[in-house]
This record gives structure tokens, sequence and C-alpha cells, in this order.
């Protein structure tokens, strides 16, 4: 899995159920990366979305008071599609169902949280100015030591980290 990711430098990546900026730029990055895929969203970020088309939405869905202990339910335009146990060696298995189309990962901070100890790359548009927020992005520097700047504009600057893999080594 893949995630992508806006955020300000004190890690804001919403204000109120919304994005507090708009960069058109980071938008049309968005949909170049996710169209034609698989994305994952946790319930309050898909209830801010706009309709996004050619995309096959996974929501997270609590079923729980406790979330992360209580697991998740997966659901998608063709309804339920099994329970995600967030903790299982062998997760997530419920998203491999669209295993031909790449699962990207988009928030929000929970879900964040949740998944990017799964994911081996993420995409972060590092936004320049300080907005504003009440929601942020969990640290994941940890989890992808690896980074290279892939554009540097003068609103935001778009960063790739990743993981190393085994073949980087040899």
């Amino acid at each position: 899995m893949k995630a992508i990711v806006a955020m300000d430098p004190n890690r804001v990546i919403g204000n109120k159920g919304k994005i507090p900026w708009h960069i058109s730029e980071d938008f049309k990055w968005f949909k170049q990366c996710t169209l034609d895929q698989s994305i994952v969203v946790g319930f309050r970020t898909f209830a801010g979305l706009p309709k996004l088309r050619d995309r096959n939405v996974f929501v997270l869905d609590c079923s729980a008071t406790a979330c992360y202990n209580a697991g998740f339910t997966i659901k998608n335009k063709q309804g339920l599609e099994g329970i995600l146990e967030p903790f299982r060696p062998d997760f997530p298995p419920s998203i491999e169902v669209y295993s031909k189309w790449e699962r990207w990962v988009c928030g929000g901070a929970k879900t964040y949280s949740l998944l990017l100890p799964y994911c081996n790359e993420i995409y972060v548009t590092h936004v320049l100015d300080k907005y504003e927020g009440d929601t942020f992005m969990p640290p994941f520097e940890h989890l992808m030591p690896n980074s290279k700047i892939l554009r540097e504009e003068k609103d935001f600057r778009l960063v790739k980290y990743w993981v190393t893999e085994v073949e980087d080594l040899i």
C-alpha cells in the first residue's frame, strides 16, 4: 500500500472537516496518483470528500467506541466487504479484494495512524504556509527513513518517503 497526504509545517491536515488550503496543483497530483485505483479513507474523511470518479473507495467505519481495539468495518460502493482487524500479521486481507488496483491510504489522522505501518511509500505535499487546524498528521518519518524531493513550487514541496527494501541493500 501507499499513502498520500498534504500537511503544513505544523502537521495540520484538516480543519473542521475540510482541507484548510486550496492548492490546485496538489489536487491534480492527488487525482493523478489515485485515478483508477483503490483509496482507503476513514468515515469522517469520506464525509468531506467530493464524489471521486474512477476510484474504488473503501471507507473504514468504527464498529465500536474503541476503534483501535474493536477493529473496523470496511465498506465500499458495492457494500460490506468484511471486518478489518488492525493488529493481525496478515493484515489487511479485505482490501486485497481489488488487488489489480493500487491501494492508497488517504486519511484522516486515525486512518493514517492505523495503516501507515503497512505502507511502503508515502507521498507528502509539504504546504509551506501555516494554517489553523484541528486534525494533524501522525509521525511517519521513523517508518520511512528514505526521502526524495520530487517537486518544489513557491507554495509547496512534494516529497516521496519510502521504506528501505532488501533489494536496495544489495
